[in-house]
C-alpha cells in the first residue's frame, strides 16, 4: 500500500506594491527611499543604474532622469509585478547685468532667465536687494560684490552668481549737491578716504589739513567741480556743488570776555544785517541798559554771561560775553607797634587785616622796590629792615579792580660825618681825624692804632690798609660811620722773579723801580748792597730783599735764588746692538750743558774727562757705560750723573744652509750674516766634483747662484769663509753646506 502526501502554499490578496504604489515627483540629483509594501521570498529592481541595490525589499534610488521603476516580487509560486513613474524636476535659472564693473556707485539692472515659470526667487546680499521675489531687480551698487539669485520650483532650487567690481579707488558717496548754508557754517565734502586721486576745481578756500575730509568755510556763493579717478587709470567719475550762502551777519565790536570791578559798568559794541532782524540778548534785567540798536551798557553785580541772538531762515547767529565781576576787600596797612620814628636797622613788619581768601581767588599784591624790604614783594605783608624814611606803596589787584595803599615810616638818621674822608698814607704815618655827629657814647673800633677810644678828635696811625668804625647813640638809636686809612706799600720792580741756578752760580739782577736809599741784604751774598744792579750768589736757597724809598714811602722787594740738584741725564750709544766686542761705540749725553766737561768710565774703570760724546771700546757682554758732569770754571756750576748698559756680542759669522736664486727679491743670493766689526776675508764655493764655482775676497756681496754666467743647477754645495775682527786679530773660518734650489 503506497501513501504519499503533499503540501501547498494559498496566499490571497498578495498584492507588493511600490511606495504604495503613488508615482513620486523629486528634484534632479535627490536620494529616495522605495519600498515594497508586503513582504516577499525574493526582489527584483530595475532599472540597476539608479539604484544601489537590486535585490533588497527597501532600496535607495538616485534622481537624475524621469522615468519607470519596476519590482517583481516572489513568494512560492506566485510573481506580482509593480510600477511607478518617477518624474524629476530640474530648475534652471541664468542671471545677467547691465555691467559688471562700475565706476563708484551706479544703479545696475539685473535680470533673470529661467526655464520653468511659477518659482519664487532669492536675492543676495539681502541688504542691496530689500524686495526679494523679483526676476528683475534696479539697484545701486557702491562697492565690491558678489550677487547671487536662487530659483526655486516644485521645492527645488537653482542659483547663478554675476562678480560686481568697482574701480578701484572711486569708492565716494557724494555728501550733497546743493546747499544753502549759513555764514560761517562749516561745509564738508564727505569722506575721501577710499578716493585718494581727487582734484577740486576750483581749490581755493578748501581746507586741506585733512586730506581725507577736505571742507570750506561758508562766506560766499560758490560752486566746485570734483573729479575722482581710479587709481588704476581705468575711470573717472564727476561731482559737482553749488553752495549758496544765506545773507546776515552777526558780530562783536568789543571783546567776549570783559572784567570789571564792582560798581562799575561796561559798553558793549556790535553791528548785524540786515537790519531789518532783531537781535534777542538774554538775560536782558536791570543790569542791561540800551544805549542804541547797536550798543549797551552792562552793570552786573555778580559774574553774568549774556547771550545775543540773531536769527534769518534756518541760520541762528550767536554771540556771547562774559561780564566777570570783580571786588577787594578793605585792607589799609598798620604796624605792630606804632612810633614816630624808627631806629635804622629795626626789623618791621607792615600788616593788613586777614579776610576770606576763598571770595578772593585771583587777588595778586606787588610793593614795588621797598627800601629795606626782605622778600617776598608780592604778598599782602611785608617785613623791612629800616633803612631811612620812605613812603611803602602797595599795589592790590583782583582781576579790573585795582587798589593803593600806603604808610610812611618815618627813620632817625643820626649825623656822622669826617673832616677827612677816606685818605692814603705811609705805613704808621699820623692820620689827625674828626668825627661831627650828635651821638653820644663814642666807641671807636679797632682801639689799637687810635689815640684816643671815646673822643670825636682822634690821631690814627697803622701800618697795613684798615677801616676804622667809630659807633655811639642818638635819641637812643645806635649808629656810627667809618673811615678807611689806605696805607701805601710800593713795591720795588726787579728785572728778574724768582730763579733756579746751579750752587754759586751768579745772579744779576736790576732794580727797575725809581727808588731811592737802595739797599740789599744779606749783604755777604751781593757784588754791591747800594747798586742798582748787583751780583748774587749762593750755594744754598736763599731769599734776597731789597729796600728803600719809593712814592715818598718805604718800599721793598725781593727774588728767591733756589739752587738745583744735581743732573740726573740719559747717555744713547751708537751703533745701538749688534757690536761685536772689541769694537768701538760712540757713547753721547742726551740735551748736555754746552761748553761742560764730563767724567767716563766703563765697568768702573776711569776713562778720563771729555766732551759730551766720546768712543769706547765693547769689552763685555754688559757693559756699564758712566758720564759724570763736573762743575767748575768756564760757564758750568752744575753736576751731575748718567749711566747706560751696553750688551756686546762674541765675534761670529752666520751662514745659511739654502737660497733660492730665482728673482723674487727672497733669498736670492747666499752670504754670511755677520756683527758690526768683523770683516769677512774671503768666500769660496765648490761644487760635489771639487770645481770652484765662486770667490771673493774683502767684501760680502755673496753668490748669485750663477757659474760662468749661466745658472748653476740645483744641487749641493761646499763653502769655506775666512773672517777676523776689523781692527786685526786672529783669522777664523768657516766651512759647511750650502743647497741652491731653482
Amino acid at each position: 500500500m503506497f501513501i504519499s502526501s503533499a503540501q501547498a502554499e494559498i496566499h490571497d490578496s498578495f498584492t507588493p506594491k511600490i511606495n504604495g504604489g503613488q508615482d513620486i515627483s523629486v528634484c534632479r540629483g535627490a536620494e529616495i527611499i522605495l519600498n515594497a509594501d508586503e513582504g516577499g521570498a525574493s526582489y527584483l529592481w530595475s532599472p540597476a543604474t539608479s539604484l544601489d541595490n537590486t535585490t533588497s525589499s527597501t532600496v535607495k534610488y538616485t534622481s537624475n532622469n524621469s522615468g519607470k521603476v519596476n519590482l517583481l516580487v516572489n513568494l512560492g509560486t506566485c510573481q506580482i509585478r509593480d510600477t511607478i513613474d518617477i518624474r524629476i524636476t530640474n530648475p534652471s535659472v541664468i542671471l545677467t547685468s547691465s555691467d559688471d564693473t562700475i565706476c563708484g556707485p551706479e544703479v545696475v539692472d539685473f535680470n533673470t532667465i529661467t526655464a520653468q515659470q511659477g518659482g519664487t526667487y532669492s536675492w543676495r546680499p539681502a541688504s542691496l536687494f530689500p524686495d526679494q521675489n523679483k526676476a528683475f531687480q534696479s539697484v545701486k551698487v557702491s562697492q565690491n560684490a558678489t550677487v547671487i539669485v536662487s530659483y526655486t520650483i516644485e521645492g527645488c532650487t537653482a542659483s547663478d552668481t554675476i562678480f560686481m567690481k568697482v574701480a578701484p579707488g572711486v569708492n565716494y558717496s557724494q555728501p550733497f549737491t546743493d546747499t544753502l548754508a549759513c555764514k560761517g557754517e562749516k561745509i564738508s565734502f564727505g569722506d575721501l578716504t577710499n578716493a585718494k586721486n581727487y582734484t577740486f576745481t576750483p581749490f581755493s578756500g578748501i581746507d586741506f589739513t585733512d586730506f581725507n575730509n577736505p571742507f570750506i568755510i561758508a562766506n560766499k556763493d560758490i560752486s566746485y567741480n570734483l573729479s575722482i579717478t581710479a587709481t588704476d587709470g581705468s575711470c573717472t567719475n564727476e561731482y559737482s556743488f553749488v553752495i549758496k550762502v544765506a545773507e546776515g551777519s552777526f558780530d562783536l565790536d568789543t571783546p567776549d570776555q570783559v572784567k570789571i570791578c564792582f560798581g562799575d559798568s561796561t559798553l558793549v559794541k556790535y553791528s548785524y544785517t540786515p537790519k531789518t532782524s532783531v537781535i534777542v540778548w538774554t538775560p536782558m534785567d536791570s543790569t542791561f541798559r540800551f544805549v542804541n540798536d547797536t550798543s549797551f551798557y552792562l552793570k552786573p553785580t555778580v559774574t553774568t554771561e549774556y547771550t545775543g541772538t540773531f536769527s534769518i531762515g534756518h541760520c541762528v547767529f550767536t554771540k556771547k560775553i562774559t561780564v566777570k565781576v570783580d571786588s577787594l576787600p578793605e585792607l589799609p596797612i598798620t604796624t605792630f607797634w606804632p612810633k614816630p620814628f624808627y631806629c635804622k636797622g629795626e626789623t618791621l613788619v607792615l600788616s593788613s587785616p586777614t579776610y576770606d581768601k576763598t571770595n578772593f581767588p585771583d587777588i595778586t599784591y606787588d610793593w614795588g622796590q621797598p627800601l629795606g624790604g626782605i622778600e617776598p614783594f608780592t604778598a599782602l605783608n611785608l617785613t623791612l629792615i629800616t633803612q631811612d624814611t620812605f613812603l611803602y606803596i602797595r599795589k592790590t589787584t583782583n582781576g579790573a579792580c585795582y587798589m593803593e595803599d600806603s604808610i610812611k615810616i618815618n627813620v632817625k638818621v643820626p649825623l656822622v660825618s669826617f673832616t677827612l674822608t677816606d685818605t692814603i698814607v705811609c705805613a704808621n704815618e699820623p692820620v689827625p681825624v674828626t668825627v661831627i655827629t650828635d651821638m653820644v657814647d663814642l666807641e671807636w673800633d679797632p682801639a689799637e692804632g687810635v689815640n684816643c677810644s671815646d673822643c670825636k678828635s682822634v690821631i690814627i696811625t697803622t701800618p697795613v690798609t684798615q677801616t676804622f668804625t667809630v659807633t655811639g647813640k642818638s635819641d637812643g638809636c645806635p649808629a656810627g660811620g667809618s673811615i678807611k686809612i689806605t696805607v701805601k706799600q710800593p713795591v720795588i720792580a726787579l728785572s728778574l722773579t724768582d730763579t733756579t741756578v746751579c750752587p754759586n752760580e751768579p745772579v744779576e739782577v736790576t732794580v727797575l723801580s725809581p727808588a731811592t736809599n737802595l739797599a740789599w741784604s744779606p749783604t755777604n751774598k751781593v757784588s754791591c748792597v747800594e747798586c742798582v744792579t748787583t751780583i748774587l750768589t749762593t750755594a744754598l736757597d736763599q731769599d734776597f730783599l731789597i729796600s728803600g724809598i719809593l712814592d715818598g714811602c718805604p718800599a721793598f722787594g725781593g727774588i728767591a735764588v733756589h739752587i738745583s740738584g744735581p743732573i740726573a741725564f740719559g747717555i744713547t750709544v751708537s751703533p745701538a746692538d749688534n757690536v761685536a766686542i772689541g769694537n768701538p761705540i760712540t757713547a753721547s749725553v742726551e740735551n748736555p750743558v754746552p761748553g761742560a766737561s764730563y767724567q767716563w768710565k766703563i765697568n768702573g774703570r776711569d776713562l778720563g774727562t771729555h766732551g759730551s760724546s766720546y768712543d769706547i771700546v765693547v769689552e763685555t757682554t754688559d757693559d756699564l757705560i758712566e758720564a759724570m758732569l763736573i762743575s767748575g770754571p768756564g760757564g758750568n756750576y752744575c753736576t751731575g750723573f748718567g749711566a747706560v748698559r751696553f750688551a756686546g756680542i762674541a765675534p761670529y759669522i752666520d751662514v745659511p744652509n739654502a737660497f733660492t736664486p730665482n728673482g723674487d727679491s727672497k733669498n736670492d743670493v747666499f752670504k754670511a750674516v755677520i756683527p758690526f766689526g768683523v770683516q769677512i776675508l774671503e768666500m769660496t764655493i765648490v761644487n760635489r766634483w771639487g770645481q770652484k764655482v765662486f770667490t771673493e775676497g774683502n767684501t760680502n756681496n755673496g753668490w748669485d747662484g750663477k757659474f760662468n754666467n749661466k745658472d748653476a743647477p740645483s744641487d749641493t754645495y761646499l763653502f769655506v769663509v775666512k773672517y777676523q775682527l776689523a781692527q786685526g786679530g786672529v783669522i777664523e773660518s768657516r766651512r759647511g753646506e750650502v743647497t741652491l734650489y731653482r
